[in-house]
């Protein structure tokens, strides 16, 4: 979709919504998002700062809390290639920091 065509929120969310012919991409979606937001921290600020708008317990706190969690734990994609997301690998590194750590005391 060009520049000059744009989308109501309606036509936005049906188009995400069908995979098979959609002409926007998550891609496209989350770095106009992060504009909006103000970047990641932007974003992580403004959860943070709606998380702390509710009492300790709220259904609404819970939520987001359960919603970045699910976030974070679906990033997968973003890792491909990236060893840190392996736990043998984070095993091995965390064995040879340890290691280093007691060579050095």
């Amino acid at each position: 979709m060009s520049d000059e065509q744009t989308m109501s929120a309606e036509e936005l969310f049906a188009d995400l919504a069908n995979p098979a012919n959609r002409s926007t991409s998550i891609k496209e979606l989350a770095e106009c998002m992060m504009v909006e937001f103000g970047g990641p921290a932007g974003l992580a600020h403004k959860t943070y700062l709606a998380f702390e708008a509710n009492a300790v317990g709220n259904p609404n706190q819970i939520r987001i809390l359960g919603d970045n969690m699910k976030l974070l734990l679906g990033i997968d994609s973003d890792a491909a290639g990236d060893d840190n997301d392996d736990l043998e690998s984070l095993e091995a590194t965390h064995r040879q920091l340890s290691r280093q750590y007691r060579e050095d005391s």
